[in-house]
């Protein structure tokens, strides 16, 4: 069967201290991703605005529909290193919505971003639910060949009758080396409290390591390994009754 994964039309505009972006999309993606959303709101790529604090640091505070900031591989595939993603990109937010204060550094090499979220993965709050959720993002881009990055969440996505704090972490590592290659290690670790068991968890732990060849500037050969370990069904599996 041919089918179309994702096609979008974005807009993104900034001048002076203002910026913003919009993208609308279709196909099998947001079919898939985005049930959870009311009405057009499945079709949202993004849709937000931002506002420059300080006129000579990138210091700014945009809010409304992001691509997530947790995770190396996003929606659109050809941004990503392999053409399918990964289990742990599966198994995280692809977007959030809320707001973001971010900063990166003159030199370029820091980047720090505080996210206020409306939930795991929801542009609409899920119905009964009034628990804020929170996100940090951290990235250190030492020279063009290393990078690393940390984020985070923390949230409760269930309604507040049945609360069930999250604690996520995602971590990974790109490297280029050898002028052709490219290495990407990538872990994912998690834990949500089991209702009416404050002190206890379930938890999960995804890995992916991606190594990339470029042999020319139009071809490349990518190989991934990866594991996804979730025997609680935190993730794979949309069984709430835990």
């Amino acid at each position: 069967e041919v089918n179309v994964n994702l096609v979008m039309l974005r807009a993104l505009y900034e001048k002076d201290r203002v910026r913003s972006n919009i993208g609308i999309m279709a196909g099998s993606y947001p079919n898939a991703n985005m049930v959870n959303e009311p009405g057009v709101l499945k079709n949202i790529y993004e849709a937000n605005a931002g506002f420059k604090l300080h006129k000579r640091r990138d210091l700014w505070v945009d809010a409304g529909i992001f691509p997530s900031h947790i995770g190396q591989e996003g929606v659109i595939g050809m941004d990503n290193s392999t053409l399918t993603r990964s289990m742990i990109a599966e198994g995280s937010p692809y977007y959030e919505a809320g707001v973001r204060l971010s900063y990166t550094s003159l030199n370029q090499k820091w980047y720090i971003a505080l996210m206020h979220m409306n939930g795991w993965q929801r542009i609409q709050r899920r119905a009964g639910n009034s628990t804020p959720a929170g996100g940090l993002q951290l990235t250190r881009k030492p020279n063009d060949k290393v990078l690393f990055n940390i984020s985070t969440f923390v949230g409760n996505d269930f309604p507040d009758s049945v609360k069930k704090m999250r604690y996520f972490i995602d971590l990974y590592t790109t490297l280029k080396f050898a002028k052709k290659f490219e290495f990407t290690a990538s872990i994912d670790l998690g834990m949500q409290e089991i209702f009416l068991a404050r002190s206890k968890y379930d938890e999960w732990l995804g890995t992916a390591l991606i190594l990339k060849y470029k042999p020319t500037e139009r071809t490349a050969w990518v190989l991934r390994e990866e594991r996804f370990y979730d025997p609680y069904s935190v993730i794979l599996t949309a069984d709430a009754s835990r």
